[in-house]
């Protein structure tokens, strides 16, 4: 038995004598369990010796297969684990969540089984007809199980709020406090002198900004009037100063920000919408980031039972309503929680393929991008790398094109395309590395083309650009905002790179300022693209087939299409709304584009004009019913269209319309009958559509005192100078009329260089 192992021996350790048992054995019984705290490895007899003493005997005793543990509901297994202090939140958080998806899906599997059931039995007994009675009986089961499983759902959730208040926002905030501070404080001294603060602060998501936000960093601190802070100093006292002043310095920015996003004056917006706004402006948040930034904001304020209802969940995140002040709360968390996962992206890619320092700081603004670009797959963002981390040479040609830097003549592409080979692996592929390679290669190709640019527009004898002198050499290099979140942008990015707060700039650094500009602006249009095409009704799907027929017609890969591409294309795409030529140029000069100059379309306004034929029939008989002819409602679409050309909607703002008719009105209409038409205008909701266009100017044409279609003419022409997308305009009217360069200086000068007020730069205050 002992060989065979169904039996084993206990050590023959003494239990009785001087140090007694613990547990007693009474009588001449054979077998019996141990009392106490002894473990139970065996059955331990205690017998009398003739001397009176009780001595312990190893008896060998059957090996009892141990009982199996009572099974624990899945609820109670969660609960006792959210309760363990030293397992990790996050471990914690993962298996909630990972159990949440599974009763999501068991609802929703309960539900469509429940669903197939009832549809079966309503086929089977279309004949009986049973009465009101019975389908209240059958029903209410149902009824009873969808109330449990939402039950448990909310359960579910309410222990996840209850995990993540148990840790709490400064838990998390302090962690990693300490992971920045390990970074930097590598000699482990505990003392943190003023440079290692500001890399803390980067590393946070914390780095000042602009000038404003700089100088008060700086004043706090030397208000500590001390040239070293331990932790608790730096994580108790100057990084709550700190938010407090960037929140004073933020907020009048993001209220306004709330205004453009709540269109329609409901006074709360969604998540959703918050996060496509921020897109917009060229903030690009991860689904983790809006997780954790509105968990921290509710928790902060005490509102994190409004994640934890069952009917918005999955996907609760993006459908929780935010004020004002919760819009306010949740941008500044995670604005501050994206520069930190930048920051640790960074990091974490530097130690996967141990770049050096050198190769770190060639990078510093860029690293991050070019990954993206590499590893990620998402056509409709203009992104086609592969997560395999390996790229053929299609693909790579794909995604050097949609990079930025392919150069736009034949000859310089066919010299990109001869060089490329050379870094090619034995198995035909490119890895990340080469792939950098390659990207630094074409960068320092455009950074020479810039440079010339700069040299030529810079006397000789100067070093260094004042900052009242960009916006000129900005639009020479090819860099202007067609929009405020362009404009906006560009401001941010030239405040971050005036460190220093002197109010100039190197030669080098104007070059890379312009790579920034354009490398964002970029990312903002195909952000914008992709918002577009999912307003206008159209799905991803679609959008991919519109890129591919554009990226086809445009052969020599300058993301423009020509006169002769443009017209191909769209008989491509849209053959059966194609008319005539003068339908084209009545879409060109609703887009602002002259039909009789030469004509350069991007992505976005292709796809505008694929739009505007697609509803070129319904548009007509939208004009038919009110009394239109096809060639006026065309000519009133695109006097519709140019009151707001940048527009990514179908609606123009209600302000821009009554605007438009105050000021072309008055030459052409009867006063009294326009103030009446205005009046009601002012009715409308915030955005006015097209149909609502139409009926205000059939209105205005029963009561016009000359010619309708010259008011038209006037409504077509008119620009809003007051307004922030008056750049754009400007240079597009005064490019149709051929003045290209009083255009470019007018923009200069009026939005980046001489007043700056309207581009924001205050040059001024630090000469």
């Amino acid at each position: 038995p002992r060989k065979s192992g169904q039996f084993r021996a206990l050590p023959g350790s003494q239990v009785g004598g001087p140090g007694g048992s613990r547990g007693s054995i009474s009588g001449s019984s054979r077998h019996t369990s141990l009392q106490g705290t002894i473990p139970p490895l065996g059955v331990v007899l205690n017998r009398s010796s003739e001397d009176g003493r009780h001595v312990t005997t190893p008896v060998l005793v059957p090996k009892e297969k141990p009982p199996d543990p009572p099974k624990e509901s899945t609820r109670q297994r969660l609960q006792d684990s959210s309760l363990k202090p030293k397992q990790a939140l996050e471990e914690r958080l993962q298996v909630l969540r990972c159990n949440a998806k599974g009763w999501w899906k068991e609802v929703k599997s309960e539900w469509k089984a429940e669903k197939a059931r009832k549809a079966q039995e309503a086929s089977a007994s279309q004949s009986k007809g049973p009465s009101d009675g019975e389908q209240q009986n059958a029903l209410r089961p149902t009824l009873n199980k969808r109330e449990r499983l939402l039950r448990k759902t909310s359960a579910m959730l309410a222990i996840e709020a209850n995990a993540r208040r148990q840790l709490g926002f400064e838990d998390l905030d302090l962690a990693a406090m300490k992971k920045a501070v390990r970074n930097w404080d590598v000699e482990d001294t505990g003392r943190l002198d003023h440079t290692i603060l500001l890399r803390c602060l980067h590393d946070l998501g914390l780095q000042p900004k602009t000038s404003e936000e700089r100088q008060q960093v700086r004043e706090i601190i030397w208000d500590f009037n001390q040239l070293v802070f331990t932790f608790d100093e730096f994580a108790r006292e100057l990084v709550p100063k700190v938010r407090e002043h960037y929140d004073s310095l933020r907020e009048p920015r993001l209220k306004d920000l709330f205004k453009s996003v709540d269109t329609y004056g409901r006074g709360g917006v969604t998540v959703e919408e918050v996060v496509n706004s921020l897109r917009r402006t060229g903030v690009f948040l991860s689904s983790s980031t809006v997780e954790s930034s509105l968990w921290a904001h509710l928790l902060r304020v005490g509102q994190e039972r409004r994640l934890t209802d069952p009917k918005i969940w999955p996907k609760a995140s993006y459908r929780v309503i935010l004020d004002e002040d919760g819009f306010v709360g949740f941008v500044r968390l995670a604005e501050e929680y994206h520069d930190r996962e930048a920051v640790a992206a960074f990091q974490r890619i530097v130690k996967e393929f141990d770049l050096s320092e050198e190769m770190q700081e060639l990078w510093r603004h860029d690293l991050v991008d070019v990954w993206k670009m590499f590893y990620e797959f998402d056509p409709c963002r203009g992104k086609f790398g592969s997560p395999t981390g390996k790229l053929d040479a299609t693909q790579l040609t794909t995604v050097l094109r949609e990079s930025g830097y392919m150069p736009k003549t034949r000859t310089r592409q066919q010299q990109v395309f001869a060089s490329v080979p050379r870094l090619q692996r034995s198995d035909g592929s490119y890895g990340f590395l080469e792939f950098l390679q390659i990207m630094y290669d074409l960068r320092q190709q455009d950074r020479e083309r810039l440079r010339k640019i700069v040299d030529n527009k810079v006397h000789h004898n100067e070093d260094v650009v004042p900052l009242r002198n960009l916006g000129e050499l900005l639009i020479e290099c090819g860099v202007m905002p067609r929009n405020p979140d362009e404009r906006a942008a560009m401001k941010n990015l030239v405040e971050a790179e005036d460190q220093e707060d002197v109010g100039v700039l190197t030669r080098d650094e104007v070059v890379a300022l312009c790579q920034q500009i354009k490398n964002k602006v970029r990312r903002m249009q195909r952000e914008r693209e992709k918002q577009y095409v999912l307003s206008s009704g159209w799905n991803e799907n679609n959008l991919a087939e519109f890129r591919t027929a554009f990226q086809t017609f445009d052969e020599d890969m300058s993301e423009s299409l020509e006169r002769g591409e443009l017209s191909r294309a769209i008989e491509l795409l849209k053959g059966r709304y194609w008319q005539t030529q003068g339908d084209m140029d009545l879409m060109l000069v609703a887009l602002g584009i002259d039909p009789s100059k030469e004509i350069k379309v991007n992505f976005l306004t292709f796809l505008r004009m694929l739009k505007m034929l697609e509803e070129a029939e319904a548009r007509w008989q939208q004009g038919a019913g009110i009394g239109f002819t096809r060639e006026q409602t065309d000519r009133l679409h695109s006097a519709f269209r140019g009151l707001q050309p940048d527009g990514t909607g179908d609606s123009i703002r209600r302000e821009v319309v009554e605007k438009a008719l105050s000021e072309t009105g008055p030459k052409w209409i009867q006063k009294s009958h326009l103030m009446d038409v205005l009046r009601a205008v002012g009715q409308e909701s915030p955005q006015v559509e097209f149909a609502v266009f139409l009926k205000y100017m059939k209105s205005l044409q029963a009561h016009s005192d000359g010619s309708f279609e010259e008011f038209v003419g006037d409504v077509l022409a008119w620009e809003d100078e007051d307004s922030e997308n008056f750049s754009g305009q400007m240079v597009r009217k005064t490019t149709m009329k051929g003045d290209v360069e009083q255009a470019a200086k007018a923009v200069a000068m009026g939005l980046i260089g001489g007043s700056k007020q309207r581009f924001g730069f205050s040059g001024g205050k630090r000469e």
